[in-house]
């Protein structure tokens, strides 16, 4: 996944949603978490996306003012 990412040049949001389904189908279930900066938001400095308790830098930057449960587990057949 971080192979296929990192040739993509994804969006931080389209990074944590991919990230996130690829997790949860694995078992580990992650919010995403939209944030801005402190104050205010503006070109300079974009709101940000990032999953819960793997980013432990953004949580400290950015004030969170969204969050995305991961998707519902489906069934896995095999």
């Amino acid at each position: 996944m971080s192979a296929a990412l990192g040739r993509l040049d994804p969006t931080c949001l389209e990074r944590a949603l991919v990230e996130q389904a690829w997790l949860a189908y694995q078992g580990t279930r992650l919010d995403v978490v939209i944030g801005v900066p402190e104050g205010h938001i503006d070109k300079g400095n974009p709101a940000h996306a990032w999953l819960d308790g793997r980013d432990t830098i953004s949580p400290t930057k950015f004030v969170e003012i969204h969050r995305l449960p991961p998707p519902q587990a489906r069934q896995r057949h095999g």
